[in-house]
């Protein structure tokens, strides 16, 4: 992950979005996809090199297309709000 990847990941407040759960004991309490130890960062990075869902999904094939594009459209929603 580059420095600005974590910069921007750090920027995303998740605790209102309902696809995304923390839990001190999983993976050091890094937001992860609900109910996997898949961390959301890797699914927001994949879509910044420009991955496809697709693509995301044949990494993580646990993962359901649309929980992806959900989570891809909640990072890009929230950024914006940021950037206002």
């Amino acid at each position: 992950m580059y420095r600005g990847d974590m910069l921007k990941q750090a920027e995303i407040d998740w605790s209102e979005c309902l696809l995304v759960e923390r839990d001190p004991d999983k993976v050091g309490g890094q937001p992860l996809v609900k109910g996997t130890r898949i961390p959301v960062e890797v699914i927001v990075i994949d879509e910044e090199h420009n991955r496809t869902p697709e693509q995301t999904k044949a990494s993580f094939p646990t993962l359901e297309l649309e929980t992806i594009r959900q989570i891809r459209a909640f990072a890009r929603a929230h950024r914006r709000q940021l950037q206002l």
